[in-house]
């Protein structure tokens, strides 16, 4: 851990190239705010979607838990075909851009239809639907973070263009947490109302962004792609480390998923909360304060065990929310996952 903070302290300190100008950040942040969207995109997606859909639309709640795993699933598939294709994009707007735009676009249109569906919306509309926004997600997000890493070519830039990313994701995220919260707190959080205002805040910043990189952002010359093979992914397969970290990192991901998507449900109806969206909010507020913590603890106990504590206080707390009963609220308002997150991303 401290060997791994330490290089990367030192390639923050790196100067640039000569001949490279330095990015200004007023110019990050004006890239980076797609990433507002995409990041924000999940929280609705992952929690406040599904309830939406089985409680104001009246869905069968064993279809709406369908249609959201094959619409995973679904961009499992499609994800790498995106980042293949972007590579191997050969146009005079550049290569990352065209998909930037065009998947930009299908994200508005599918915003729209999912968080604004009509009263008789079924299975198959939303199946669609949802099908259509992780594509556009996708075909939005990995060309951006791939056009990010190739705005400049030494390390020291590129960290500093993917924390601006990361670091808007984040804002995204908060600002999705923040505006049901406010409804709830107002007393107009109904599902329509927060599932309606995080989609029309999301298509208007999805809109700017969308004219901010069309006008004022053109791709350099294009750098050679590496040429990847099946010899490369025989070689990964045959990784044993890589084999355990990725299904831990499955295994974590479907528990946090399976955990966010009945929250509303178990918060609302089985602990008879009337704000869940403050409660949630609560949660995502103490795993911010709780990030730094877990970075000390990973220097006294490196990366491994760090992570392993981690996961098994997200065990801890998932086993007692099994105990509470209703009334009873506070193990709901700290959760290790974003520690989790922060330990893996170290």
């Amino acid at each position: 851990m401290t060997e791994h903070v330490g290089r990367s302290a030192a390639a923050s300190a790196a100067s640039p190239r000569a001949g490279e100008p330095v990015i200004s950040g007023r110019r990050l942040v004006a890239f980076s705010l797609l990433t507002v969207t995409t990041g924000g995109i999940t929280i609705p997606v992952q929690t406040y979607l599904p309830a939406f859909y089985a409680t104001a639309i009246g869905m069968d709640l064993g279809a709406v838990g369908l249609v959201f795993m094959i619409s995973r699933l679904t961009s499992v598939a499609i994800d790498p075909l995106i980042g293949w294709a972007s590579d191997r994009t050969r146009t005079r707007f550049g290569r990352r851009k065209p998909w930037i735009l065009g998947g930009g676009l299908l994200l508005l249109l599918a915003i729209f239809a999912v968080f604004f569906p009509p009263a008789h919306a079924g299975p198959v509309y939303l199946a669609c639907w949802m099908v259509l926004l992780g594509v556009g997600t996708t075909a939005c997000m990995t060309p951006h973070v791939a056009w990010g890493g190739e705005m400049t070519s030494t390390p020291a830039q590129q960290s500093r263009v993917l924390a601006y990313i990361g670091t808007a994701a984040a804002i995204g995220i908060f600002a999705v947490l923040v505006m049901p919260a406010l409804l709830d707190s107002l007393g107009q959080g109904s599902p329509e109302r927060r599932v309606g205002t995080m989609g029309l805040v999301l298509a208007g910043l999805l809109s700017l962004a969308l004219v901010t990189i069309l006008t004022g952002f053109r791709e350099g010359p294009v750098r050679p792609t590496p040429s990847f093979g099946w010899g490369h992914l025989r070689q990964l397969a045959a990784d044993g480390d890589l084999r355990r970290i990725i299904v831990s990192d499955f295994c974590v991901a479907l528990g946090q998923g399976m955990r966010g998507a009945v929250f509303l449900f178990f918060a609302t109806r089985y602990m008879g909360v009337a704000a869940p969206a403050l409660l949630l909010l609560l949660q995502y507020g103490f795993g911010i304060f709780a990030s730094p913590l877990w970075v000390r603890i990973g220097y006294r106990l490196g990366i491994v065990r760090t992570l392993i504590a981690a996961e098994l206080a997200q065990v801890a707390v998932n086993l007692l929310l099994l105990a509470l009963v209703p009334g009873q609220t506070g193990l709901f308002c700290w959760s290790p996952r974003r520690a989790c997150s922060r330990v893996r991303a170290t």
